[in-house]
């Protein structure tokens, strides 16, 4: 209803301004009416009435720029009509003002903002990160790797390690053994022992002279040295590849020893003499060797075979034998196996050809001349035991086992046929309780050891094999008893293993031997002790003792007594300050069967 009003108004403001006659208009305090019928001339003002489409455009209304034209408000002098001013509220059904949320949709202009999203364009060139592999690797093959160790991708991709080697570094690595280490880079990398390899001696790249070995990772000049208890007349047998190499000495502990006759051997380098002394025999030499020595060849001993580096194991092994050599197969089976007689001059002569060897296997070989024999074996290595068959009472030898140490967890020993008497092997534990099982033939024996140094027997006929298992580390030997009391005067000896199975250490633990069933001891036990070096102080120490019962100090090449006709298995411990010897030996006289080679440097 206020609207029409207004129009009025305007219709009847417009027509005073257009007329040329005087309109008086009263004024009645301000009523609209009263103008209203006094203005009549507003009905010949219809050409103004043709204004309303003024009123239509009220639309611009709408218009918010109308809105803008404030001037249309400005011309009113009305605005003392605050009526006008009250309409305002038609200003506030410009809920279309609410609309400028459109305009607050203009923050929408952040879609512009979005425009930055094209940086997901830039994440295009991120696209050959795709798979996003984490720091240190990188994609191969579709796959991300660490080049560092991939032994596929190997320092790029692609660069595949050979077999049994690693990826280290970027750079492929042979997998080496404990105890070696890599010397050389990529493919031209080796595994090295810097300990014994003389072309990597102490580190890679450091080599030893051709006159030099490598020993504890330095470059020495070796010296071999063997020494040999030798109280009365003895036959010495030695095998040296490089004649007249060795000097016989006898040492009894002074600053020079004494020079014996000197050994001459052969073109071969053979030799065989007869020493009669009463000391130390000690054999020097520039290069290995062999030596053996016992009270002649109608003796009774069993000589194990030895390497010229001292090993009782592998592929080509020398032993003095003057009836049998035994020879036995490990896990793995050689492809043959020839046994030589060494002569005196010329080259070897053939005397046997095992030609089907079998894994864990014996063959025995007749030897009718007493001599030095070559056993050779080809692919895997072997063990082997000479023998001199003119009785075999007593005869007495420390088995190697089958690791080629004298100290393991397996034994085995076979006799060649003929051989007369009883053969026994020993085992004794050196850990504490085990349990041993022999094999003598098809037969399975079971035995128990109850403690540590403890031991047990079984018997066996000749050419059959006889193997020991120990639950624990054991040392285990041959001898043979007749049980007769004709086995009163013995005449052999052999050094006994220590207890980490070398025969040059400084602690030993073993038992006497057993008694016989005519009350006899298999051995009447002399315990001897053998120094290599000055001021060598020796403890013998009784079963369990904290306190040793025997104490002596000896010097190089001296011999001390520990125990005389000990009695039957009775523990015996010895410890060593200085490496050296310890000897199984039987009265009245000693001799050592199967000399061990001790390596020293000048």
């Amino acid at each position: 209803m206020k609207q029409p009003l207004a129009l009025s108004l305007l219709c009847a403001t417009l027509a005073l301004a257009c007329s040329s006659d005087p309109v008086v208009v009263e004024v009645d305090s301000g009523v609209a009416d009263a103008v209203v019928e006094t203005d009549k001339p507003v009905a010949t003002d219809k050409p103004e009435t043709t204004d309303v489409p003024v009123a239509t455009d009220v639309p611009a209304a709408m218009d918010v720029p109308v809105v803008m034209d404030v001037p249309v408000v400005m011309d009113v002098p009305v605005a003392m009509d605050v009526p006008v001013v009250m309409d305002v509220p038609a200003a506030m059904d410009v809920p279309v003002v609410p609309d400028v949320p459109v305009a607050v949709d203009a923050p929408d202009v952040p879609v512009a903002v979005d425009v930055p999203d094209v940086p997901d364009v830039r994440d295009v060139p991120d696209v050959p990160d795709v798979p996003m592999c984490p720091t240190g690797t990188a994609l191969c093959s579709g796959a991300c790797v660490n080049l560092q160790t991939s032994r596929a991708h190997c320092g790029a991709c692609g660069n595949a390690c050979p077999a049994a080697w690693a990826c280290s570094d970027q750079e492929c690595t042979p997998l080496c053994p404990i105890g070696q280490t890599v010397c050389g880079r990529g493919l031209a990398a080796r595994c090295a022992d810097a300990v014994r390899d003389p072309a990597n001696c102490g580190d890679c790249g450091n080599a030893c002279t051709a006159a030099q070995v490598c020993e504890s990772a330095a470059c020495r000049t070796p010296r071999h040295a063997s020494f040999v208890f030798v109280p009365g007349p003895g036959t010495v047998h030695v095998y040296s590849p490089t004649a007249n190499a060795l000097r016989l000495t006898l040492d009894v502990g002074t600053a020079t020893p004494t020079a014996l006759p000197a050994m001459t051997f052969t073109a071969s380098g053979v030799h065989v003499g007869t020493v009669s002394a009463s000391g130390v025999l000690r054999l020097d030499g520039d290069a290995p060797f062999v030596a053996w020595v016992h009270d002649g060849p109608t003796g009774d001993k069993v000589l194990p075979a030895g390497a010229l580096d001292g090993a009782l194991r592998g592929n080509e092994l020398y032993t003095w034998s003057a009836g049998g050599i035994a020879i036995l197969t490990g896990s793995a089976a050689p492809s043959s196996v020839v046994v030589q007689r060494v002569p005196d001059t010329g080259a070897g002569i053939t005397l046997d050809t095992w030609t089907s060897p079998t894994a864990n296997g014996f063959h025995t070989v007749s030897t009718p001349t007493s001599g030095v024999y070559r056993v050779t074996s080809v692919g895997a290595p072997v063990t082997a035991f000479g023998q001199v068959l003119g009785e075999t009472y007593n005869h007495f030898t420390y088995l190697p086992a089958d690791d080629a140490g004298l100290r393991g967890n397996a034994f085995r020993y076979v006799e060649p046929a003929g051989a007369p008497g009883v053969r026994r092997m020993m085992v004794q534990s050196l850990e504490g309780p085990s349990a041993v099982a022999f094999t003598v033939g098809t037969t399975v024996t079971m035995r128990a050891l109850v403690g540590a140094v403890t031991a047990t027997a079984i018997d066996f006929p000749a050419n059959t094999l006889v193997t020991a298992t120990s639950s624990t580390p054991a040392i285990a030997w041959i001898e043979a008893d007749p049980g007769t009391p004709s086995d009163g005067t013995l005449l052999d000896a052999d050094f006994v293993p220590s207890l980490r199975g070398r025969s040059f250490d400084t602690e030993w633990t073993f038992r006497t031997n057993l008694a016989t069933a005519t009350g006899l001891p298999d051995r009447r036990s002399d315990i001897d002790a053998i120094a290599f070096t000055n001021g060598t102080q020796v403890q013998l120490f009784a079963a369990g003792a904290a306190v040793p019962t025997t104490t002596v100090m000896i010097n190089r090449g001296q011999r001390a007594r520990l125990i005389t006709d000990a009695a039957p298995d009775s523990y015996v411990r010895v410890v060593t300050s200085q490496p050296a010897l310890v000897e199984h030996s039987h009265a009245p006289f000693q001799f050592a069967l199967h000399a061990p080679s001790i390596v020293t440097y000048e």
